[in-house]
């Protein structure tokens, strides 16, 4: 549920996992784009370190749960599977409000 930390912790906490430094709000709004998958808001990371590796992540909102999906790897690999993490995501779908999560 809720945000878990909100958005600039989780990705400096992602970037760390890259070895890359945090950053700030300004580096934030250069880094996260807002978009459209499938029938959902989300914002979607995507970067990579010197040493090949990369990270792309896509934050879906559904009420006051955020989900979070993520794929890190070489870079060329993450580069190459990019359509089909989009895909995978825009194929999440979320009960509406006071229905079974069964």
């Amino acid at each position: 549920a809720g945000e878990a930390g909100g958005e600039l912790a989780n990705v400096n906490r992602w970037l760390g996992q890259l070895n890359l430094p945090p950053t700030d709000a300004a580096g934030l709004a250069s880094m996260a784009k807002s978009t459209r998958i499938g029938h959902h808001d989300a914002r979607v990371v995507e970067f990579a370190n010197a040493d090949g590796k990369r990270l792309l992540a896509a934050v879906l909102k559904n009420g006051a749960t955020s989900w979070f999906f993520k794929a890190t790897g070489g870079d060329t690999a993450v580069k190459e599977i990019k359509p089909a993490f989009l895909s995978f995501v825009e194929s999440a779908h979320f009960p509406a409000p006071g229905e079974s999560h069964e």
